[in-house]
């Protein structure tokens, strides 16, 4: 899939937002060492200046459970599971209003989604549980990788060759190119990784899913 293919899935991921929730979502997708690369929300910038602000991200359950767990959670099996939280984001979220809410967590090729959306209801019905799930899955499928902007092609192969255990002068051998050149390579792809030290370039290599 293209740059337009997600922009549509996102379009209707948004659309589904505005039918089923009460007060909006976010969604993250593909996570690298912990961080999104991709976000839709459409939360209240209030809400979202307030979530921010009181720092709420590393208390809150939602992002707790889905980035341990694969499945779905109500905010009320959420509670029981994490019932001395402090600050209590949930019974925040209800005070200003927020009844319920569900997460969404989900993982495909390797690629996690997680959203956390509210509604009325207890539950999310169970078809629109599967239209969600549905949506997250082929937003995975399209979402942009940033990783094959990080490295040329040329990057990506010496990095794995690297974690093969080659040396830059078999490297060479094998590439018919210069030691030289390919120390230049080596100097490149540590500072595109930000990368002190060849091993750690390896390490954030295999962490961001440059290399399997």
């Amino acid at each position: 899939m293209n740059n337009s293919d997600w922009q549509q899935l996102k379009g209707e991921l948004i659309a589904f937002g505005k039918r089923v929730s009460s007060h909006g979502f976010t969604a993250g997708f593909d996570f690298i060492v912990g961080v999104p690369t991709e976000v839709v929300t459409t939360f209240s910038q209030d809400w979202l200046d307030e979530y921010q602000g009181g720092g709420y991200v590393i208390h809150d359950p939602v992002v707790i459970w889905g980035s341990q767990f694969e499945g779905v959670q109500s905010w009320d099996q959420l509670a029981r599971q994490f019932p001395t939280r402090t600050p209590d984001v949930i019974a925040i979220a209800r005070a200003r209003g927020m009844k319920n809410g569900t997460v969404v967590s989900i993982t495909v090729n390797r690629k996690r989604a997680i959203i956390g959306i509210t509604h009325d209801a207890a539950e999310l019905p169970k078809e629109d549980l599967q239209i969600l799930q549905g949506l997250m899955a082929n937003m995975l499928i399209a979402c942009p990788d940033p990783r094959e902007e990080l490295l040329t092609i040329k990057g990506r192969k010496y990095i794995s060759q690297v974690a093969q255990g080659l040396t830059d002068q078999e490297i060479a051998g094998i590439e018919g190119r210069s030691v030289r050149a390919v120390a230049a390579l080596r100097e490149r792809v540590m500072e595109k990784l930000s990368a002190p030290t060849l091993a750690v370039a390896v390490l954030r290599a295999y962490k961001s899913r440059i290399i399997d």
